[in-house]
């Protein structure tokens, strides 16, 4: 099963190559997150980085990031740039690249920024509109902690 799976997370084995993978195989792989970031040592490893960034304001005007507060504890917000430690775990990870990368995601997204208020307890807290923001760099060389060719992109707005 674990050979089957680098063969199918590994980007530079070609798809001919890659062995059909039986449902309940992917069931015990998906069901409990046993992925591999076997990309990471494939030959093209990802040579870029990506966050979010989250520009919400509040009823009482205040510019509040409620994603970096939960998930960059170590980073000061609003972020401009990719901080060189996040201290983000591997599933928030990808849950940040699946965000970005599925639109159908975005409702629910939305959901949890404009619930900031609930899970404060402070009213003043309320949004009333945010932009969600791509932070991409180009992963940092060998050496070097931070990333260059720093870019924003806007992802989705919304206002109540």
């Amino acid at each position: 099963m674990l050979a089957d799976q680098l063969l199918i997370q590994n980007r530079a084995v070609p798809s001919k190559l890659q062995p059909p993978q039986p449902l309940f195989m992917r069931v015990l792989v998906e069901y409990p997150r046993l992925y591999q970031g076997w990309g990471m040592f494939a030959p093209e490893a990802p040579k870029e980085d990506l966050h979010l960034n989250v520009d919400a304001v509040t009823a009482d005007g205040r510019h509040v990031d409620p994603l970096n507060q939960v998930a960059s504890r170590v980073a000061d917000t609003p972020l401009h740039a990719i901080p060189a430690r996040l201290g983000h775990d591997d599933m928030f990870c990808d849950y940040i690249l699946n965000i970005v990368a599925t639109p159908a995601y975005h409702g629910a997204f939305e959901e949890w920024i404009y619930n900031y208020d609930t899970r404060t307890g402070r009213s003043e807290d309320r949004i009333v509109s945010f932009e969600v923001f791509v932070l991409e760099d180009d992963s940092p060389p060998p050496g070097e902690r931070r990333g260059l060719n720093t870019r924003t992109r806007l992802l989705f707005r919304s206002s109540r």
